[in-house]
């Protein structure tokens, strides 16, 4: 994922430097409404896609991104896991001349699917390209669990955040950069009530048994 990332973000540099300077690239912060956010480093760079009446959409450009239940290379470290009480299915298949394997992991009302791809080209790794959370015990990147506060929340993720904005979202949206992998976090009442996961773009994904 790093070659990926890196070789994005040339490609990136080059063509800004070669276009008006009104073209957003992506920084280390931003600015909401009259203040200035900025953004810690559990990411490398983000842009600004939307802020409305109730959503903040960041795109973000950083490896971890594909991972906030942690880093998985095979589907055999799952059980070994907080996913560990998940049931899981996988299916095969190859794509590009790549290896790819589907595992569709469920609990209760959440699922969760990953792909992890094989390559003689990089190390094996993984996405997280659908899923609907709703289960208190898991942890997203390490800190942020369902039932956060929204204060908390961007203590995890921002250097500075305006206080008067802070209750302003109820949508915060992380999506990648690279196949645009989209996060939502949804918010009620101050709390974190679920966690979205979707890939608009993403093809060949099929569900598996309950879901």
């Amino acid at each position: 994922m790093k070659v990926h990332l890196i070789s994005f973000l040339i490609t990136l540099t080059i063509a800004a430097a070669a276009q008006p300077a009104e073209k957003t690239f992506p920084v280390k912060q931003f600015k909401l409404g009259e203040s200035w956010v900025s953004l810690k480093n559990t990411f490398d760079f983000s842009t600004l896609k939307k802020a409305n009446q109730d959503t903040l959409w960041l795109e973000i450009c950083s490896d971890n991104i594909f991972s906030p239940f942690g880093i998985f290379g095979d589907t055999i470290q799952l059980p070994k896991s907080q996913l560990k009480t998940y049931k899981m299915r996988t299916r095969a298949g190859v794509g590009d001349e790549v290896n790819v394997v589907q595992a569709n992991l469920w609990k209760d009302t959440n699922n969760i699917t990953l792909y992890f791809f094989h390559s003689s080209e990089y190390a094996p790794h993984s996405y997280i390209i659908h899923g609907n959370i709703f289960d208190p015990q898991l942890k997203l990147y390490k800190t942020i669990q369902i039932g956060v506060s929204k204060t908390d929340f961007y203590k995890t993720f921002f250097n500075s955040f305006p206080k008067e904005l802070e209750p302003r979202f109820r949508y915060i949206v992380f999506e990648t950069c690279i196949y645009g992998i989209q996060q939502i976090y949804r918010f009620e009442n101050n709390a974190l009530l679920s966690v979205r996961f979707r890939c608009p773009d993403c093809v060949g994904v099929k569900r598996i048994d309950k879901y």
